[in-house]
């Protein structure tokens, strides 16, 4: 699995889910998102941009 060949990065994932859900967006820690037709595009773009800017936190703390 990805998980076998990929080093964890147990500090970065965990920063990662607590920054995005500062900023209003819970992700399940399963790693299994559903998209719905409650989801509209608006919706949508702004979980993108918080996963954007969640990982631009996560690489400004140096932990990506």
């Amino acid at each position: 699995t990805f998980r076998d060949t990929q080093p964890a990065n147990r500090a970065a994932e965990e920063a990662f889910y607590a920054l995005l859900l500062d900023r209003g967006v819970l992700l399940p820690a399963f790693h299994v998102y559903f998209l719905a037709a409650a989801h509209d595009e608006a919706l949508i773009d702004r979980a993108a941009a918080a996963m954007i800017e969640s990982l631009d936190d996560c690489r400004a703390d140096g932990l990506l």
